[in-house]
């Protein structure tokens, strides 16, 4: 019954007898995994849509991982660096979202790191291999590619086209979690 207030009590649905074990036996089976999506199917480009949207989710979920973790974090924020300087890596990828061109941020990068001894080599050579090497951002994050896919081309494409901005949402959550560890020793120190 339909109204403001009005409950119906033993409607249809609930007092008929549920459909036999052999009639639904008798419906065609249905692959519960879809086949993958050529570029030339009808879906792909909706499908690519949300594989975009599941890759940021697990970049973001992956950097957040790794920004709690200072072990995992210290690829992207060397010891012995200062917190001045690694703020100054912000520069450096941020055009990398819309840019991902190698050479703009690892000339930046070059430039941020020249004649400063407080930029030791071990420090700059993981830098500059995440910048300029097309899968180490993908290894730092470990990704399951196959499962956020469901188009055949879509782990290569997405990997090209999202690297630039997983390497800014990385170096964000590393400075994040390195001013955070930071700021906690400040505060240990000052309770001493």
């Amino acid at each position: 019954a339909e109204g403001f207030g009005q409950v119906e009590f033993d409607h249809d649905l609930l007092v008929r007898p549920a459909e036999s074990a052999t009639q639904s036996a008798a419906a065609p089976e249905i692959s519960s995994v879809p086949l993958p999506l050529a570029p030339e199917d009808d879906g792909h480009a909706t499908a690519r849509v949300f594989e975009r949207a599941a890759w940021r989710a697990e970049i973001h979920r992956a950097c957040e991982r790794i920004r709690g973790d200072r072990r995992a974090r210290s690829a992207i924020t060397p010891a012995g660096v200062t917190t001045t300087q690694l703020n100054a890596l912000r520069e450096v990828v941020s055009d990398l979202p819309y840019d991902s061109s190698d050479d703009r941020a690892a000339n930046r990068l070059a430039w941020l790191t020249r004649k400063e001894e407080s930029w030791p080599p071990e420090a700059v050579q993981p830098l500059h291999a995440l910048i300029t090497d097309p899968d180490r951002v993908w290894e730092l994050l470990a990704l399951d590619h196959d499962r956020l896919v469901v188009t055949t081309d879509g782990a290569t494409a997405l990997r090209a086209e999202l690297r630039g901005e997983a390497i800014w949402v990385l170096v964000t959550a590393c400075l994040a979690g390195h001013a955070r560890d930071e700021a906690v020793q400040a505060e240990e120190g000052e309770r001493m």
